[in-house]
């Protein structure tokens, strides 16, 4: 039988809360077996901080999106660009 592979499919990485410790967390979480951390966000600096955040770490895999309840359509725009 195979390892089981563990992926987080939605995590906010970007939120305020992990800005202190942020290596450690995911440092955790890849000695607990998760291979891949799908990182969302809700605007536009949001998917920026996620695109660099996956540059720093291999197993972040940035999602580009925006939150529908605040939906800003120059935002929608820019993430295309």
């Amino acid at each position: 039988m195979s390892t089981p592979r563990y992926i987080d499919t939605h995590a906010h990485l970007c939120d305020a809360v992990f800005e202190p410790d942020l290596a450690q967390v995911l440092q955790r979480a890849q000695r607990s077996g998760v291979e891949a951390i799908v990182a969302v966000g809700e605007d536009l600096a949001d998917a920026r901080r996620n695109l660099d955040l996956a540059r720093l770490y291999p197993q972040v895999q940035p999602a580009a999106g925006l939150y529908p309840a605040i939906l800003d359509p120059g935002q929608a725009e820019a993430l295309i660009d």
